[in-house]
């Protein structure tokens, strides 16, 4: 999408912090109110947000819903999707799962929210209780999400009507215009913002090429937070190549795993980084859920886009890219904040023996199909 004037950005460290601004912002909708996500799961969060839907939807707005099949497989479903369609709000999933095919792998892992084309929110945040650590089956969630307002929201606004419809097979939608607005000088306003969404269908991997040329910008630092860790061999040696030029590279990882076999694949690559100069932490308090990677006090993403084959090459995911803006720092000291709980990963606790070995290697072997 155009690169743009930053204008309004807000950074949130955690989901628990951004819900609230979410709720507030839909109850002062005037026209539309639109949703994308990969999971919704009725609870507390849902119960609420779905309230002031089923409102709004009563005063005439036209209220839109769109969810993965796939992801909300145990959580949602057509009984859910009647119940709001009979409330007047649009609702329909993305892939349904009705026959086994060759899109099957082809999920829609983004996360949005945009109210009037005037705001918009995305990152790692689904619609369910534990992503406010509501709930903790996993130990604290932490997780990083973003608001912007102004002619950023028009871009995720497209992205949304793009997908609406494409997939919904219901009225197609006009779409924003999306003007090139003339750009300042970055020094004299709040930085660029660049937004995105990566897709399957495209012939680049979008958000894999991103962070091997930002790793090969880095001259300082490039800290990543994600919950996976399955990344593909060009990723990988981005990595290890910004290691060795003296870039402080580091990894923050989970500490409590939500799915073990996916964590114990994403410590099979452990060695191979620690072993290059990549320093990997583990957030002992609970699970890391976040997205998101800072670059020498000037870039950072944020995001849906995990750190495994399957966000880089199979899904739809999408995301912002800050440069030069005020909040690169708030992600900065975030990371900050978080490493002194977690605890840092030795080459050491990954030499095991030669059937741990061979394990590693045959996990990583089948890590793209995970």
């Amino acid at each position: 999408y155009p690169l743009m004037r930053a204008g309004q950005v807000r950074y949130y460290a955690l989901g628990d912090d951004m819900m609230p601004d979410m709720l507030e912002d839909i109850k002062r909708a005037r026209s539309f109110i639109y949703l994308e996500y990969f999971i919704i799961e009725p609870g507390r969060l849902w119960d609420s947000m779905a309230a002031v839907l089923v409102n709004k939807a009563a005063q005439g707005l036209d209220i839109r819903v769109m969810y993965d099949d796939l992801g909300s497989i145990s959580t949602f479903n057509m009984d859910n999707v009647r119940q709001l369609r009979s409330k007047g709000i649009k609702c329909v999933p993305f892939n349904p799962l009705i026959a086994v095919k060759g899109t099957v792998n082809y999920r829609d892992h983004r996360k949005m929210l945009i109210v009037d084309g005037e705001t918009a929110y995305s990152g790692g945040v689904n619609l369910a209780d534990r992503y406010a650590n509501i709930e903790q089956p996993y130990g604290h969630w932490k997780d990083t999400g973003f608001r912007v307002t102004g002619e950023p929201a028009q871009s995720f606004t497209h992205m949304f009507l793009t997908f609406w419809n494409a997939f919904s097979l219901q009225n197609n939608l006009p779409q924003p215009e999306l003007k090139e607005p003339r750009l300042p000088a970055p020094e004299t306003e709040n930085g660029y913002i660049l937004s995105y969404y990566d897709s399957p269908l495209n012939r680049e991997a979008s958000s894999n090429q991103l962070y091997i040329d930002l790793l090969s910008q880095s001259t300082d630092y490039a800290w990543f937070f994600t919950p996976y860790l399955m990344p593909g061999d060009e990723l990988m040696d981005a990595m290890a190549c910004a290691a060795h030029r003296g870039v402080d590279v580091r990894i923050i990882m989970p500490g409590i795993p939500d799915k073990k076999l996916i964590f114990r694949m994403s410590r099979s690559f452990y060695q191979a980084l620690l072993t290059e100069g990549v320093k990997i932490y583990e957030y002992t308090p609970g699970f890391v859920h976040a997205k998101s990677f800072v670059s020498d006090d000037v870039v950072g993403t944020i995001g849906t886009v995990n750190l495994d084959y399957r966000s880089l090459f199979l899904h739809f995911e999408c995301g912002v890219l800050l440069q030069k803006n005020s909040q690169v720092a708030v992600l900065r000291d975030d990371v900050r904040a978080t490493l002194p709980q977690c605890r840092e990963i030795q080459v050491t606790e990954c030499r095991t023996s030669l059937p741990g070995t061979v394990l590693d290697s045959v996990l990583r072997l089948l890590s793209p199909l995970m």
